[in-house]
């Protein structure tokens, strides 16, 4: 059993709790060690008597705090037994030649840590009024103060409390750095954890879960950071993508989503790293720049429409190929504010997407025809899909295979 087990676990203790088990066991031991050596040395009959006695109640003392873990009530005992014992064990010890001082230096610092409050003042007092007194009546009355009968157990003894308070407060303050540093790491780690689960939550706070992009939460913060700068350095892309409705209401929201996820893919892509890019919508994206020229938007937008080539070219035997429409707007050389580069860029793109929509006719066809190739006349699930199909595309094209 190891001397942690036996001033208790930290399970099962607070860490005053444990200072007092080891209070009260080393001091029931330093008694017994005390009565022995005066049996011994065949010292005073009262001084063993005295230290034996203390011995017993002290082992008593540390059954009720250690096995049947009380606290206050060992407390108060032992306070009790030092106020009556100690000065017996100063006059038959040798006084403040013997081993006395040397104990009440080592018990004294640790009673005062089982204190709180004024109490640590008063248990302070306490001791420290009994010192003063026991050496004023040591100096009225030398008489009084039982010696060593020989010289050299003087030393022995001395010797010996001198070891054993520096045995005893190693382990005492082992016991509260132990507990110290695993409150720390405890702490630390709780700090890290903490850390972690708040940039967890900022993290989903601020990005979109399907496409990995910052969201339009993000995105207004950071447009009403921008107008509040009032930066004059500032670029905007809107970027919309085509016939999402449709594919959602033909194909399904899941290959709905595998379009959404690859016209982000295209974006990040034609952008670096660091660049601001939102999902501000469904179907709408936005991208934030700083200190871009007319000429560089421009290669980002042939950079989009490449990443979009590349894409479609990769999934040429898809069913739902990926088209954008792309706007753009810079405030070089105007002074326009942030919201007034978004209406800009958005007209841009709904431009585009007006073009785009002029063709939307034959790739709907397109998509018909693959769905045509990829059918299965054994399913019904087929022949809905189908129908609903060809509804749709006769509302977007009421002037039929020719529009």
């Amino acid at each position: 059993m190891t001397l942690q087990e036996i001033i208790g676990k930290n399970q099962q203790f607070t860490i005053r709790h444990r200072i007092l088990n080891t209070i009260l066991l080393f001091g029931a031991l330093m008694s017994f060690w005390s009565a022995a050596f005066s049996c011994l040395t065949q010292d005073s009959a009262l001084s063993g008597l005295s230290c034996g006695t203390i011995g017993g109640i002290l082992s008593g003392v540390f059954y009720l705090s250690r096995f049947r873990q009380m606290y206050i009530l060992p407390i108060v005992l032992a306070v009790g037994l030092t106020a009556v014992i100690v000065p017996l064990v100063w006059i038959s010890s040798g006084g403040s030649e013997g081993r006395t001082p040397f104990y009440l230096m080592l018990f004294s610092p640790m009673s005062v840590v089982l204190m709180t409050g004024y109490k640590r003042f008063v248990i302070t007092a306490i001791l420290t009024a009994m010192t003063v007194l026991m050496l004023v009546v040591e100096y009225s009355h030398p008489e009084i103060i039982r010696g060593y009968s020989d010289p050299s157990m003087k030393f022995v003894d001395v010797g010996v409390a001198m070891v054993t308070a520096i045995v005893i407060n190693s382990i005492f303050f082992d016991v509260i750095l132990r507990h110290y540093v695993r409150q720390h790491q405890m702490a630390r780690q709780y700090l890290e954890e903490s850390e972690a689960a708040r940039q967890k939550l900022q993290y989903i706070g601020f990005h979109d879960t399907l496409t990995g992009l910052y969201n339009r939460r993000f995105y207004e913060i950071e447009v009403a950071r921008l107008e509040k700068e009032k930066s004059s350095e500032i670029a905007v892309f809107v970027v919309d993508v085509d016939g999402l409705k449709f594919v959602n209401d033909t194909m399904g929201h899941f290959q709905g989503d595998s379009i959404i996820i690859r016209a982000a893919e295209s974006i990040r892509a034609a952008f670096p790293g660091e660049t601001r890019i939102f999902r501000t919508g469904g179907d709408e994206f936005v991208v934030l720049l700083a200190g871009k020229s007319p000429a560089e938007l421009e290669t980002h937008y042939r950079k989009i429409q490449e990443q979009l080539r590349r894409g479609n070219e990769n999934n040429a035997n898809s069913l739902n190929l990926l088209q954008l429409s792309v706007g753009y707007s810079s405030a070089a050389e105007r002074q326009l504010t942030v919201q007034e580069l978004l209406l800009e860029a958005e007209n841009r793109m709904y431009r585009e997407k007006t073009f785009h929509h002029s063709r939307k006719g034959r790739s709907m066809l397109q998509i018909i025809q693959k769905m045509m190739v990829a059918r299965d006349d054994a399913t019904d699930q087929h022949c809905e899909r189908l129908q609903v199909l060809m509804v749709a595309f006769a509302r977007v094209c009421p002037g039929g295979w020719n529009c």
